[in-house]
């Protein structure tokens, strides 16, 4: 997110206490997870990996079309509204 990466360059410029921004993604990350509590997704390193309650993790994009969906309208509704 260009607004979250934009408020943590200038809080360090003003040399004032620098927090962790939560981006879009890690808030979408944060929604699939309570939503969907037998699929964890986790953000790491630039990908993102599913992790089921029962089985080997693997990566995002083996995820049904259903799951991918309603990644995409968790992503969509917080986009569009900037929630």
């Amino acid at each position: 997110d260009n607004e979250c990466r934009g408020k943590f360059y200038d809080a360090y410029e003003d040399s004032n206490p620098i927090h962790k921004p939560t981006t879009t993604l890690q808030r979408v990350i944060d929604i699939w997870n309570k939503l969907l509590i037998h699929r964890k997704l986790i953000y790491s390193e630039g990908y993102l990996t599913v992790i089921p309650k029962q089985g080997d993790k693997y990566d995002f994009m083996y995820l049904s079309d259903g799951e991918k969906a309603i990644f995409y309208y968790i992503a969509h509704a917080l986009y569009e509204n900037k929630i």
